[in-house]
């Protein structure tokens, strides 16, 4: 499979989930160059008239990520909507520069969601992500999924999607990877142009499942494979990039 990496969807805080995801993680470390976090790290924080403590907030961040600490292996993330917007801690490839180099995979993101707003601390618009520049990459990682796919549904209506006209066009101009999140329930994968875009679901609430993506590149063509594995039944659903 040439390089690889482990990807998980939404944290939001710790969890039994995510310490089986640890594991999983821990026992394949030997072929690991990176765990890749697709945001919404910290537990669920303000929006919808709710009153919002960032000191504690971060707090709660830091001690997450944390728990991955043990593995020794680098950690890369954006912050999602429900984190701050911006997160002066190592591994986050939110606004920057240039693009984090691992194992020759260059890797960059895209933090926060939108367009609808709800009062989280990390929302925009379709425009401000327009004018965003963000570098060249190989796996681009945002935590908004591409609009109009299977991977922005929600589950009371599977006809409405509420991903991001902004991140489409991202990934219709990207070659390579994009891992995404937000919505839940919309786990699985589809390829946009060059793109392969993998939605990673989420470890925490709402919809929460036990999962790990294994993120794989080719070293000889630079595609890439995601398998997506459920630690509770062992089923696995895998996508190549083409």
């Amino acid at each position: 499979m040439g390089v690889l990496f482990a990807a998980l969807g939404d944290l939001h805080g710790p969890s039994a989930y995510l310490e089986m995801a640890l594991e999983a993680i821990a026992r394949r470390k030997a072929e690991m160059h990176a765990v890749l976090l697709v945001g919404d790290i910290g537990p669920d924080a303000g929006g919808r008239g709710r009153a919002y403590d960032y000191q504690r907030h971060l707090a709660a961040i830091q001690a997450t990520l944390s728990r991955f600490e043990p593995l020794g292996l680098e950690l890369v993330w954006v912050p999602g909507n429900h984190d701050p917007d911006e997160l002066p801690l190592p591994g986050n490839v939110d606004r920057v520069y240039r693009p984090v180099e691992i194992a020759g995979v260059r890797i960059a993101g895209i933090g926060g969601a939108g367009p609808a707003r709800f009062g989280f601390p990390y929302e925009w618009s379709e425009e401000e992500i327009r004018r965003r520049a963000v570098p060249e990459c190989d796996i681009l990682i945002s935590h908004a999924p591409p609009k109009d796919t299977p991977l922005d549904s929600v589950a009371y209506d599977r006809d409405k999607h509420v991903g991001s006209e902004a991140i489409r066009e991202r990934a219709e101009a990207h070659e390579g990877l994009m891992l995404c999140g937000h919505i839940h329930e919309s786990a699985g994968a589809v390829q946009l142009g060059r793109c392969l875009v993998a939605n990673l679901g989420s470890l925490g609430q709402p919809y929460p499942q036990p999962r790990v993506a294994w993120v794989g590149r080719n070293e000889s063509d630079g595609t890439f494979h995601v398998a997506l594995e459920h630690l509770e039944t062992g089923h696995m659903e895998e996508w190549r990039h083409t």
